[in-house]
């Protein structure tokens, strides 16, 4: 007997567009009053992704009290709905069977299927945001677009930090007792997501951007995500490299790329290929189960770019990544004015490899967004097939040639202060990301289709003139 099913859809939607994945479910088993279609609000512009969280944990409560809704129940989830579904997740659901709640009882959700979902956020929510989406999409609303919600949205946007160290990852030093959002007794969450932008004729192909579906990139999507910690401020020549682990023992997450499906397109699941995935991921039965559906699907999306032999397809299916930074002194205080840069050698004196170093800057890095709400927080959208490829050929045939490191520069906030110990202006450290060489460590942080959460903290001194001593 097939569990219910809530549908929740993302920002500028209604629930009449899963009329049709409504119907591809009935099809296979699923009666009308099995499946709940859920409405919220996403234009107004006061409206942010924990009100709504709220609101539909005050329904499901109604709807279970009076016997109508059942559980555990699964929950399939388009765009914004994920980062709907994720709060309300880590807010109500995931401490249901555990202390302190004083009346413990088996947790609601136990599939969360989730198509293109906006984990990471979304290229256009600043368009939405601006005053050519105010004056297209908010024209009936009194020019509102939902700017709280777009903002939540946007690019490595404060909200995303603060839900993935809730539910999928704890950085060092974070400290919370609850149990894991995701885990044997509760939700397993799957991702879908189409590869490839708008097609003509819909007008929104001229936004396209690669690496994405024409409003999410992969990599956003994907809930399997990394977090590493760089330190500076003890010792700025050997900086500490601390990654965040993992909160769930059930990852990594099933996660798969359909190449003919758009962000839109997705939702309605008349492909054959989408719709088998939904149900596979709907009638997962197990943990171990759940296991195998993940590494089906990663060969799945891997093939799409490497043969079997793991060489690269005639055209493949490009993979990108997505780099999340966000850098502070060593008080905390974010620190706005900096400059990240990439080059491929294990110390940033060595120039050899300019050739590598443009090309990196050329063809790797796709796009560098600086978030408008805490300016920084940055955003990088990196192709990793041309880093693996052309980038890595221009370092040479020797495995431990092939390095990316980062280097970051941060101006001197006054002039009574500085950053770092040097007193040039745009005083730098440096850092390994990602190391070919199999036998080095760290390894290989940057990992495909995935997004990266990388917090730099860097030191800050007091010139001499801020204080002295006389007699």
């Amino acid at each position: 007997m097939p569990q219910q099913v809530i549908i929740v859809h993302g920002w500028n939607d209604t629930s009449k567009s899963f009329t049709p994945l409504g119907q591809s479910l009935q099809a296979h088993g699923y009666q009308v009053m099995d499946i709940w279609l859920a409405d919220y609000e996403t234009q107004d512009d006061d409206v942010a992704c924990v009100d709504v969280a709220k609101r539909l944990e005050t329904v499901l409560s109604g709807l279970k009290a009076s016997g109508q809704v059942t559980v555990p129940f699964d929950m399939v989830v388009h765009s914004t709905g994920g980062l709907v579904a994720r709060q309300w997740l880590v807010m109500y659901d995931r401490g249901r069977n555990h202390p302190p709640n004083q009346n413990p009882e088996p947790r609601w959700l136990k599939r969360l299927d989730m198509l293109a979902p906006a984990n990471f956020g979304s290229v256009l929510a600043n368009l939405g945001k601006s005053g050519v989406g105010r004056l297209t999409l908010g024209l009936g609303n009194w020019f509102q677009t939902g700017a709280t919600m777009l903002t939540e949205l946007e690019l490595s946007s404060p909200f995303q930090w603060g839900l993935i160290t809730q539910d999928v990852l704890a950085p060092s030093g974070f400290e919370d007792e609850r149990p894991p959002a995701y885990d044997d007794n509760g939700c397993w969450p799957f991702v879908i997501i189409g590869g490839r932008g708008y097609q003509a004729p819909n007008p929104r192909c001229i936004i396209n951007e690669p690496g994405e579906d024409g409003t999410v990139r992969c990599a956003a999507a994907n809930l399997n995500a990394y977090g590493a910690t760089i330190d500076f401020s003890n010792n700025e020549a050997q900086p500490t490299f601390t990654e965040w682990s993992q909160r769930s023992q059930i990852g990594p997450y099933p996660f798969r790329i359909v190449p003919d499906e758009d962000h839109s397109s997705i939702k309605s699941a008349t492909g054959a290929q989408t719709l088998n995935l939904i149900l596979q991921a709907l009638q997962c039965g197990s943990t171990a189960e759940y296991q195998v559906i993940q590494s089906q699907w990663k060969d799945e999306t891997n093939a799409l770019t490497y043969a079997a032999d793991g060489t690269l397809l005639a055209n493949p299916q490009h993979q990108f990544f997505m780099l999340n930074t966000y850098v502070v002194d060593d008080q905390g205080n974010p620190v706005a004015d900096h400059f990240i840069e990439f080059f491929g050698s294990k110390d940033a004196s060595d120039l050899a490899n300019d050739g590598a170093m443009a090309t990196f800057h050329s063809k790797v890095i796709v796009d560098v967004h600086q978030n408008k709400k805490n300016l920084a927080l940055r955003c990088f959208h990196l192709n990793r097939t041309e880093m693996m490829t052309t980038f890595y050929g221009e370092l040479g045939p020797n495995a431990a040639n092939k390095v990316v490191s980062l280097s970051i520069s941060a101006a001197p906030p006054g002039a009574n202060t500085k950053y770092f110990t040097t007193t040039a202006d745009g005083a730098a450290g440096s850092v390994r990301l990602h190391l070919f060489d199999p036998n080095d460590v760290p390894q290989r942080f940057l990992q495909r289709n995935c997004t990266h959460f990388l917090k730099i903290v860097i030191p800050r001194y007091p010139l001499e003139n801020v204080l002295t001593l006389h007699h």
